[in-house]
């Protein structure tokens, strides 16, 4: 009976073990799928964040974009305001807008074209009066002025008197400290 009980004790011994070795792989393999799971879970969570940081990245990259777009339109903006040709825009379009207003309510005289008196104000106040349009002229090889009313120009190399006119002596005062 000894061997039996020895025998059983034997058995016992072994079948503790043996459940004692069956729970700690059971708890290895819980936690390898605890682990894989968490893994799995991790990777996802990255995946999303990393889906969030493209899109995020995206956006910011079209705010960029559009804040560079922005800013050079302001600098062109800026450049332009800038520049002699705004100041010369702004102040066609003021006498445009006066000249507009004289025609609606009747004060132009007879016999003025609005789009001339337009060209002939601006050139006084912007560029060189009626010089301008002697210098438009390719026929015309040089300009001399003698007075508000003795303009004088060459052409095929002849001298002759030109029908353009200042309208005071201020005025070609005014034309010579432009040039």
């Amino acid at each position: 009976m000894s061997q039996v009980r020895g025998h059983n004790s034997r058995d016992a011994h072994a079948r503790k073990r043996r459940h004692k070795a069956s729970r700690s792989v059971f708890f290895i393999c819980l936690s390898v799928i605890c682990f894989t799971i968490a893994v799995g879970a991790l990777q996802l969570s990255l995946r999303r964040q990393e889906t969030a940081y493209r899109r995020q990245e995206k956006s910011l990259q079209v705010q960029i974009s559009t804040e560079k777009a922005r800013k050079q339109e302001l600098d062109e903006l800026e450049a332009y305001m800038k520049s002699d040709r705004y100041i010369e825009d702004t102040a066609r379009e003021k006498i445009r807008q006066i000249i507009d207003e004289v025609v609606a309510n009747g004060r132009l005289p007879d016999g003025i074209d609005p789009v001339r008196l337009e060209d002939d104000v601006f050139n006084e106040a912007m560029r060189l009066g009626p010089l301008e349009d002697l210098l438009a002229d390719d026929s015309v090889s040089e300009i001399m002025v003698n007075g508000p009313d003795k303009v004088y120009i060459e052409r095929g190399g002849k001298l002759q008197l030109s029908d353009c006119q200042f309208t005071d002596d201020a005025s070609v005062h005014a034309v010579i400290e432009r040039i």
